[in-house]
């Protein structure tokens, strides 16, 4: 009895897993990629080659960001002082005008 809840036990599990795999091969297969093994040597470096294209272009874009929010930041330290400014300047007028009636 036991032998045979062991066996169907293996069997369900047999299934599932050829299941599985199978279905992983299907969509590969439909996906049109090849296993690693299956691959050429000529199509891993052109994939390679293309990864690091990918990778080289991310890093220009990563370096023209930082330029920006760099940019960005001393355009915002270049208004405060501006603003800063206007207020030294207002406050000066008012001492100014005040000056006269004191």
């Amino acid at each position: 009895m036991s032998v045979a809840i062991g066996i169907g036990i293996l069997l369900m599990t047999e299934i599932f897993t050829l299941s599985f795999f199978g279905n992983e091969v299907i969509l590969s297969g439909i996906k049109g990629e090849k296993k690693m093994v299956d691959k050429t040597e000529l199509e891993m470096r052109s994939e390679m080659e293309f990864v690091n294209d990918i990778k080289k272009e991310i890093k220009i874009i990563s370096n023209r960001l930082e330029k920006i929010e760099r940019k960005m930041d001393e355009n915002e330290n270049i208004q405060q002082v501006i603003i800063s400014k206007k207020c030294l300047c207002f406050i000066l007028k008012v001492q100014f005008i005040f000056s006269f009636f004191v």
